[in-house]
C-alpha cells in the first residue's frame, strides 16, 4: 500500500536501508576515534540494537501511537522507548 508521508510507523525499503546505514555510523566512527572497544563485533552488535530499536519505534508508532487509550504515547515518549530498547540489546 502506498502510504502519505510522515505516517506513524510506516516502514519502506529506502528507510530500512537508512536505518542500517544511519545505526552503523555512529559506531564506526567511535571505533575509529577509540571509544568503542571489541573492534568490528562491537561495531557489529551496536549496529544491530540500533536498527532493531529502530524497527520497534515503527511498530509502536503503528500500533499504538494516536490511538484511543493511548493518548499519552506521543513522539517523545515513543523517542524514549526507542532508546531505551537499543540500549537494552
Amino acid at each position: 500500500a502506498v502510504l502519505q508521508g510522515w505516517t506513524e510507523g510506516a516502514v519502506s525499503a529506502e528507510g530500512t536501508a537508512a536505518a542500517a546505514v544511519g545505526g552503523s555510523l555512529l559506531p564506526m566512527y567511535a571505533l575509529g576515534i577509540g571509544l568503542l572497544n571489541g573492534g568490528w563485533v562491537a561495531v557489529g552488535i551496536a549496529t544491530f540494537a540500533a536498527f532493531m530499536a529502530t524497527n520497534a519505534e515503527s511498530w509502536i508508532g503503528a500500533v499504538l501511537q494516536g490511538k484511543k487509550g493511548f493518548e499519552w504515547m506521543t513522539n517523545e515518549v515513543v523517542n524514549f522507548l526507542n532508546t531505551v530498547i537499543g540500549a537494552t540489546i
